[in-house]
């Protein structure tokens, strides 16, 4: 009788066991499954982006938007946890922890976590916004890039102390938390400003700049504005920071994360002429396979029939023909917006990732000598173009012919 009770107390405690392992295993959460969306009543949430477009304005972005290519889905998960908190030396330490039922939105979108405190949610562009609230925590925002690489969020929990919690940075529409990530800022460019705005549990009356803990702007409210040459003078080796003020009382001071980037035109410069000896060399093996082919005449780099002439032939040694005409025309100590700015040969176009700190340009080339008369003649009858406008463009217009026929004369020396 004891063997038989023994035998079945074995057998309720191994099917005890399986059956906790089987729970255990249900209740794992399957993370390629993405989370369904929350339904919200009377949701009004808006991204940061568009908090001062108008409805027309929002509408437009989203169909913009819906219409982008050349981007594959990826799907994220993202868990929520609170901070860690206290000191395990002084016995008061509090560990992270998931936090169930917060509210993830991308770009928007809601979702709520699960017990794990996580979602996972398709992301539909290169970058996107991350906001994380939870009742009883300060709220979470990010920009962050479209990766299946998993991310977690720690929010904490609001403090007596005045605590700045976000310092959003608009910078030609694209928006990035500073004390979350950096921003690249391309040095140089004047084309537009920027806004950095404070987000803060309580109600900002003043905000503070500070770079390497020396007062450089303050304004009443929650936003600094920017131009472009307030930030040309620094570099990455500088500190910026942030302090922000209310009836009196100052907050801690925050670091902001700026980066800068700079277009080195001598690396741009080489690389383009590789470019241009490559394409040529291509275009003279293309030229002298269809001669044989077909009897056609030599390859002449330039347009003749648009007016170029025979600048040369293509016995000419293409390295020194397109460096003579880089050095004439990209000379050294110009800056990168002058050159995109003024009518040269090279029609060059940049795209900077203000995110990730990388920069991609593209070029093109358009030599032809009577094509300069007939811009200015398209001047002149621009309705919109003042006196001082049309002058500067004819006199720059016979300095670009000049500039041509110059090149002509080296090119020839070559020769």
């Amino acid at each position: 009788m004891k063997t038989l009770v023994t035998f079945i107390l074995t057998l309720i405690m191994s099917f005890s066991s399986t059956s906790m392992l089987w729970t255990s295993v249900d209740l794992k959460r399957d993370k390629s499954i993405e989370t369904p969306v929350a339904y919200i009543e009377n949701d009004c949430y808006i991204p940061y982006k568009d908090r001062n477009n108008s409805t027309d304005e929002i509408k437009t972005s989203a169909l913009a938007f819906d219409t982008v290519s050349g981007f594959e889905k990826v799907t994220k998960t993202i868990t929520v946890k609170t901070t860690a908190t206290g000191d395990r030396a002084l016995g008061n330490y509090v560990a992270s922890a998931p936090i169930a039922n917060a509210l993830v939105r991308i770009d928007g979108v809601p979702r709520f976590t699960d017990e794990n405190g996580q979602i996972t949610a398709p992301l539909l562009r290169r970058y996107v916004e991350l906001y994380v609230e939870r009742a009883g925590y300060n709220p979470y925002i990010e920009i962050i890039e479209a990766t299946e690489e998993e991310k977690t969020v720690y929010l904490k929990k609001p403090e007596d102390d005045i605590e700045i919690y976000s310092a959003m940075f608009d910078y030609q529409g694209n928006i990035f938390n500073l004390m979350q990530q950096p921003c690249y800022i391309l040095q140089g460019d004047g084309s537009a400003f920027c806004t950095l705005t404070a987000e803060c549990n309580v109600d900002i009356e003043k905000i503070m700049f500070y770079v390497n803990d020396e007062l450089i702007k303050v304004d009443f409210g929650n936003e600094l504005y920017f131009t472009y040459d307030d930030f040309n003078s620094y570099s990455n080796d500088d500190v910026f920071s942030i302090k922000v003020e209310y009836e009196g009382i100052s907050s801690r001071k925050v670091d902001v994360n700026l980066k800068f980037n700079q277009m080195d035109l001598e690396s741009m410069k080489s690389k383009l002429l590789g470019d241009l000896v490559r394409s040529t060399q291509a275009e003279k093996a293309a030229a002298e396979r269809a001669a044989k082919n077909q009897d056609v005449p030599p390859l002449i780099i330039g347009n003749e029939a648009s007016g170029t002439g025979a600048i040369t032939e293509i016995e000419v040694d293409e390295t020194k023909w397109w460096q003579v005409l880089l050095d004439i025309f990209i000379p050294n100590g110009i800056s990168l917006f002058d050159i995109l700015q003024v009518d040269t040969p090279f029609q060059m176009s940049i795209v900077p990732d203000f995110y990730g700190g990388t920069i991609e340009w593209v070029f093109g080339v358009e030599i032809d000598i009577k094509d300069i008369a007939k811009r200015a003649k398209e001047k002149r009858e621009w309705k919109d173009l003042s006196e001082e406008e049309l002058k500067k463009a004819e006199e720059y217009s016979k300095d670009y012919k000049q500039k041509l026929i110059d090149a002509q004369s080296e090119i020839d020396a070559i020769n």
